[in-house]
């Protein structure tokens, strides 16, 4: 299944929908968190405990504070499936590929892109960008 893998980088992979290929893709036991009825981000649940760097761009997405690896999934009913297509646009990914658009990908999350690079959650002013 196609996924957004979110670490110090973001990339669009294919990645088998196993339980244990999405463990090893977040470093441990996952904990899908619902973002709305269409996907979900999958991450370490114990991403914090082990001391995983704080994950800025996935918890913005989420809108709490995530640790480590983040994968975000699309959801089909209680089966994981591809990422929604308005994802891949929203932070610019395979743009030509998917038909997206300069309007539709020039978005919160693509202008603030930079968030991601940090690890510490005040570093990261997300606002309106005049």
């Amino acid at each position: 299944m196609k996924a957004i893998k979110i670490t110090n980088t973001v990339e669009l992979i294919d990645i088998p929908n196993e339980l244990h290929d999405l463990q090893k893709a977040v470093g441990g036991n996952i904990e899908v968190v619902p973002l709305n009825p269409r996907s979900a981000i999958v991450v370490d649940e114990e991403g914090i405990l082990k001391g995983r760097q704080y994950n800025a761009l996935a918890s913005m997405i989420a809108r709490f504070g995530l640790y480590g690896t983040a994968l975000i999934v699309g959801i089909d009913g209680e089966e994981m499936c591809d990422v929604p297509e308005d994802y891949i646009c929203i932070l610019a990914l395979d743009e030509k590929e998917n038909g997206c658009t300069e309007q539709n990908s020039d978005t919160a999350a693509h202008k603030y892109s930079h968030c991601y690079h940090t690890t510490e959650k005040e570093d990261c002013q997300v606002g309106i960008e005049s």
